[in-house]
């Protein structure tokens, strides 16, 4: 699996089978997409063949798993791809109901924003890679301060095979 940044705070998943874009700014994010999930943000143009989530619900499409939760006036989204669990959580950064949590039990990729401190939610869920959405060079700088320099990468693409069971979470920054 391949994950890299779009324009503004959009990202791109390219599994095995499907290609997942959530939250594209323009249409021209989407061309080749099999799955388009907005969170409450980016543009409302999809290129034709994408299927489009935009609410909250159960869908699979093209073998992945999508679970979408409200949460006030945004959808919180747990995807499955090539087996391997994602939480795109859009602007929230404070932490989850247990009951939400539950729904968000396994997660090895979080997508979440870093306007706030998202540290609590991050504790709560205990992914193995975090992705942080909304970085300024402030926000970039405390965040190495807080996880520590040695823990946080920088990569254009973040290319994922698999987890171990004892993996300490980091942060990847998506350039």
């Amino acid at each position: 699996m391949e994950i890299s940044s779009l324009s503004q705070n959009g990202i791109r998943i390219k599994g095995k089978e499907a290609t997942v874009v959530i939250n594209p700014s323009k249409m021209a994010d989407t061309v080749g997409a099999s799955v388009v999930i907005f969170s409450g943000t980016g543009s409302n143009e999809v290129a034709e063949g994408a299927f489009v989530v935009k609410n909250p619900g159960e869908y699979e499409v093209k073998g992945v798993r999508i679970y979408g939760f409200a949460d006030d006036e945004q959808t919180l989204y747990s995807l499955q791809v090539d087996d391997v669990h994602l939480a795109h959580l859009a602007s929230r950064t404070r932490e989850l109901t247990k009951e939400m949590a539950e729904e968000f039990n396994t997660v090895n990729i979080l997508f979440v924003s870093a306007d706030q401190d998202p540290s609590d939610l991050v504790s709560q869920l205990e992914p193995n890679i975090v992705v942080p959405l909304n970085l300024t060079p402030t926000t970039e700088a405390k965040l190495k301060k807080e996880m520590g320099e040695e823990a946080v990468e920088k990569t254009a693409k973040l290319v994922v095979k698999g987890f171990g069971e004892e993996e300490e979470t980091r942060v990847v920054i998506l350039s």
